[in-house]
C-alpha cells in the first residue's frame, strides 16, 4: 500500500501581502488590476488574466499600511494615505490584509505591467475577476451586501 506524500505546510515560505480597492467618493465604481504577463497572483482557474484588487507583498520590518501606500502608489500611480483596514485573512500562504479608500479613481495610472481598470460596482458580477472579488468588494463598499459572505468569512472581516 502507497501512502501519499503529505506536505509540511510549516516549510512554506509564508509571505504577507495587501490588496486595496479605491472607490470613486460615491461608491459607484472601483479601481482594479489587470496583468499583462500572467503570473500566480491574478490568474483566473482558466488560466487567463482576471481582474484583482491592487496587490503587493509587505516588506520586511514594513507595517501593513505603509505597503500598501507604497503598493498603490508603485502600481496606480497615486499616493493615497486615507487607507482602512476592513478584512484579515490568513492561509498556508501567510496572511494578507485588505483595505479600503476612498478617491478620485479617474486619476489613477497603470504603471508596472499591470492595466488600471475602473469597474461599475454593481456590474462586478458580469466581469472576470478573482472569485474573492464576488464579496470582498460588497464588503470593501460597506454598502450590506455580504450576503454570500460565509458565516466565518464575516466574523474574520468584522
Amino acid at each position: 500500500m502507497k501512502l501519499r506524500k503529505e506536505v509540511n505546510l510549516l516549510k512554506v515560505n509564508k509571505m504577507d501581502f495587501v490588496t486595496g480597492f479605491m472607490f470613486s467618493t460615491n461608491k459607484s465604481r472601483v479601481a482594479l488590476i489587470r496583468e499583462i504577463k500572467l503570473g500566480w497572483l491574478h490568474e483566473c482557474l482558466d488560466g487567463k488574466a482576471c481582474l484583482a484588487g491592487i496587490t503587493g507583498m509587505i516588506e520586511e520590518n514594513e507595517l501593513p499600511l505603509q505597503a500598501m501606500k507604497r503598493k498603490f502608489a508603485e502600481k496606480a500611480g497615486l499616493f493615497h494615505h486615507d487607507w482602512r483596514l476592513f478584512c484579515e485573512l490568513e492561509g498556508v500562504w501567510g496572511r494578507e490584509y485588505f483595505f479600503t479608500a476612498k478617491g478620485e479613481v479617474d486619476l489613477l495610472t497603470s504603471i508596472v505591467d499591470e492595466i488600471i481598470e475602473i469597474i461599475e460596482v454593481d456590474k462586478i458580477y458580469q466581469r472576470k475577476t478573482m472569485l474573492n472579488l464576488r464579496w470582498l468588494i460588497p464588503l470593501a463598499a460597506e454598502n450590506g451586501e455580504i450576503a454570500l459572505i460565509e458565516r466565518e468569512v464575516i466574523e474574520v472581516c468584522r
